[in-house]
């Protein structure tokens, strides 16, 4: 069965538009990181593990659940 030319166009339309928003959504999320940077209100990326990631960050939070204290 074939698709209607109507609905191939509609579909296109529906994917267009959300891939578009995503992608204008990164651009202007990239262009106020990269403006930050050159004002100088960002400092440098510190590379390693974040804070939320390391063990003992983790073992601390399932204490603190568990009610053994952190």
């Amino acid at each position: 069965m074939a698709l209607p030319l109507h609905l191939a166009f509609w579909i296109a339309d529906m994917v267009w538009g959300a891939f578009s928003g995503c992608i204008s959504s990164c651009l202007a999320f990239a262009h106020e990181v990269a403006s930050s940077i050159r004002t100088g209100d960002i400092g440098a990326f510190h590379i390693g593990w974040p804070g939320f990631l390391r063990f003992s960050s983790i073992l601390n939070s399932l204490r603190w659940w568990l009610g053994l204290g952190a």
